[in-house]
């Protein structure tokens, strides 16, 4: 490949990443908020199966806790972005600098608030499956 043949290719690439990490941060966004919904509901419900959820209150209240830590972690990784494009604007090169605390946060908020929401939604899973199951243990 020539050079510019190479540097069409990685812009190619580079174009891709931004829009898959973009990607993955909308859905780890609305998978927080819906997350933080379904704490909501069952935490505020009376029927019988959030009463049923609400027997497992600690798992309810860490889904609440892991998807807010998640909605802050989202907020976090802009901030330390915004404060990372700042830096490079001011370098004569425009270039990031990979061992500032700025570029080394935006990248650890990004990768912490998927595991925070992949945590949230699995402990989601489980309680729910907990309760189906504890229902059909029952009615034997």
């Amino acid at each position: 490949m020539s050079p510019k043949e190479l540097a069409e290719a990685r812009k190619r690439v580079l174009a891709e990443k931004a829009n898959v990490t973009g990607k993955v941060s909308d859905i780890s966004r609305f998978t927080a908020f819906g997350l933080l919904a379904v704490f909501y509901t069952i935490e505020s419900g009376d029927g019988a199966f959030s009463q049923a959820l609400q027997s497992q209150a600690l798992a309810v209240y860490l889904i609440g806790i892991l998807a807010s830590c998640s909605i802050l972690f989202d907020y976090m990784q802009y901030y330390f972005g915004v404060k990372l494009v700042e830096n490079a604007l001011s370098n004569p090169k425009y270039e990031y600098d990979d061992r500032s605390i700025w570029y080394r946060g935006r990248q650890s908020f990004f990768e912490a608030k998927q595991y925070l929401v992949l945590f949230s939604a699995a402990l989601l899973i489980f309680v729910i499956g907990s309760a189906f199951f504890a229902k059909a243990v029952n009615s034997l």
